[in-house]
Parts: structure tokens; sequence; C-alpha cells
């Protein structure tokens, strides 16, 4: 994750409107555990595309809740609706999978990567869940094994 921060940040100064590349940003900073610094780049995110836009508040509440603003994420995950656009429905389910499991809600978890699944369940689509460590909690868990496949903890 470390080499993906480097470029991401390298890519955000040239770019530094481009709200996407704070997202990713945002991602890359909190799964290397740095979360606040993951917490001000979707800010940036949210100031450049709009306090309603999904994704990157979806993103945010992940990093509010590991560092400790629990309340705060779990009002912003309420507040965070599906998108408009159908094309991003399988995304939206996927980020909020990772919120649960980053919460520990196995039941929520398993219900999200099933919605996610169910829209698109393709291998590039699986693989998401096959590797993100957001989901080494449950990958031995037979529901986990039923709805993506086996998988190796910290793939």
């Amino acid at each position: 994750y470390d080499l993906a921060v480097e470029h991401c940040c390298a890519a955000s100064k040239l770019h530094p409107e481009d709200w996407i590349l704070h997202c990713v940003r945002s991602v890359y900073l909190g799964k290397a555990g740095r979360y606040r610094e993951a917490e001000a780049a979707a800010l940036r995110a949210i100031e450049l595309e709009g306090q309603w836009a999904w994704y990157p508040n979806m993103i945010l509440a992940c990093w509010e809740w590991q560092l400790g603003k629990r309340d705060l994420a779990l009002a912003r995950v309420r507040r965070t609706r599906e998108p408009a656009d159908a094309r991003e429905h399988r995304l939206y389910y996927g980020c909020l999978a990772c919120f649960q499991a980053g919460v520990g809600d196995e039941p929520k978890t398993e219900a999200a990567i099933a919605k996610a699944v169910e829209l698109d369940g393709s291998e590039s689509s699986l693989a998401f869940f096959r590797r993100d460590i957001s989901f080494d909690p449950y990958r031995g868990k037979p529901w986990f094994i039923k709805l993506v496949g086996e998988t190796l903890a910290g793939e």
C-alpha cells in the first residue's frame, strides 16, 4: 500500500482538482493504517465533488470509524444512499461491505457482499472481495466461500 500511496500522492499533486484521485489516495492511506491522512483525503474529495457524493462519503465513514468517531461514521452511512446510476450499485455495495466488515458486523457484511455479487458476480468483481484485507476475518466462513469462493487470508 505504501507504493500505491506514493503514486496517488504524486498523481493528486499533478491533478489537485480530481476528486477520484483523492478517493483512491484515501483508500490506500487507510489500508496502510494512516487513518488521519485517509480522512483528510476523503474530506478533500467531498469538498471537490460535493457534500452528498456517495463514494467519498462511504470511504470517509470507514476512516471515521477507525478513528473512534463511531456515531459520526454510522450517521454518514445512514445518510449515504445508493447512487442513481445503476452501473455504480455494485461499487456502492462493495463499499458498504468494507464498512460493515470494519465495524465487525458479520450479518451486514454478508448481506452487502451478497447484494454486490447479485448485481455483478463476474470474476473481476469477485476478485475485490477475494483480495481486500477488510474481509480477512471472513475468508474461512461458509457464507463467504459460497458467495466469493475460497481465498487465502491476506491475499
